[in-house]
């Protein structure tokens, strides 16, 4: 194991396992995950702490299960692994837009560059206004950054380092989560939606999911789909850049969602608090620094496994955390 490598968690908004190839889609939607898949370590069967981001990233962060840190009816979150890691001498940096996990909430504790996209600061109702900031005032016709975004805010912090000690990134993707409307040329169906069209027919799907025809459930569908091929490209696009750098050898970098996306199938769109597969079955891959085999795991995991794992690899483990190592799949068994 190398000594304190750098580490890279990648997560990405409501990205669903069963669309991906690797789980036996049909459709080429993730041609680069799934390469990743075939050489790494790939967890088949990893299941989210929660179905609701609130919940979900919270836990991600900490290894903690979400009622852990409920407090006057929302999550705030506990000591996280930037916390950890700023702890044991690591530069840490976060980077997305999604309100519901910003500094509005104290999710920067422990970061030492948190770029979460909010314009207007701590206050929590404008960091739970700021997507309709981004629609109506700013003309940004998008209610999150783009993953090419996400990606040129972290390399640009990356390449900022100016010191040897080991660095913890986190980045956050949004493409997969509703409204969902691809760039044109990764769009899989013929009709074309405006933003507006994108928003009215999430906004549907959550008040009126009994009025969704299929049609429109295929388009829906069609558009995800579409969003997951566009953060793929995205995604390749960033490990080559950081295996131009020389990173990828020297960072253990875990690749994983907060929760997965319904589509009807259990009469409810979107993802609410509801404990389907479809909406805590999560893809889970990991690239230990220096791999130089693959493996495919179908023991049951879970994502409160991710922190244990990383404080594994930098030699501070914790045995009161609930989870368990990833590098160490005989322990799920006593779940």
């Amino acid at each position: 194991m190398t000594d304190r490598p750098n580490i890279i968690l990648l997560s990405i908004d409501a990205l669903r396992a069963d669309h991906l190839g690797a789980h036996g889609y049909d459709r080429e939607t993730s041609p680069f995950l799934d390469e990743l898949a075939d050489r790494e370590l790939a967890f088949t069967t990893a299941i989210s702490a929660s179905s609701h981001t609130r919940e979900a990233v919270p836990a991600l962060l900490s290894g903690r299960y979400p009622d852990v840190f409920a407090a006057n009816g929302y999550r705030y979150v506990p000591k996280t692994v930037a916390d950890r890691l700023s702890e044991a001498g690591f530069r840490t940096a976060g980077f997305h837009s999604n309100p519901y996990v910003s500094r509005a909430y104290g999710y920067d504790s422990g970061f030492d560059t948190f770029d979460d996209d909010l314009v207007l600061g701590r206050n929590r109702f404008f960091a739970l206004a700021q997507r309709a900031l981004n629609k109506f005032v700013l003309n940004k016709g998008e209610y999150h950054a783009r993953a090419a975004e996400i990606n040129e805010r972290s390399l640009s912090w990356l390449d900022s380092i100016d010191d040897d000690r080991p660095f913890f990134l986190w980045s956050h993707y949004m493409d997969p989560h509703g409204p969902y409307n691809p760039p044109e040329e990764y769009s899989y169906s013929e009709r074309e939606l405006s933003n507006n069209d994108a928003q009215a027919l999430y906004q549907k799907t959550i008040e009126r999911p009994e009025d969704v025809s299929e049609n429109e459930r295929q388009l829906l569908i069609d558009a995800y789909d579409g969003e997951i091929r566009y953060l793929d490209d995205q995604l390749r696009r960033f490990f080559e850049l950081l295996g131009d750098r020389g990173l990828v050898k020297e960072s253990l970098i875990v690749v994983t969602a907060d929760h997965g996306d319904a589509f009807g199938e259990h009469g409810y769109y979107t993802h609410p608090r509801h404990l389907h597969e479809s909406l805590l079955h999560v893809p889970l891959l990991v690239s230990p620094p220096n791999a130089s085999s693959s493996k495919t795991i179908h023991e049951p995991v879970s994502t409160l496994d991710i922190v244990p794992t990383i404080m594994e690899y930098v030699n501070r483990p914790d045995e009161e955390l609930p989870g368990f190592s990833l590098m160490n799949t005989k322990s799920q068994q006593n779940r």
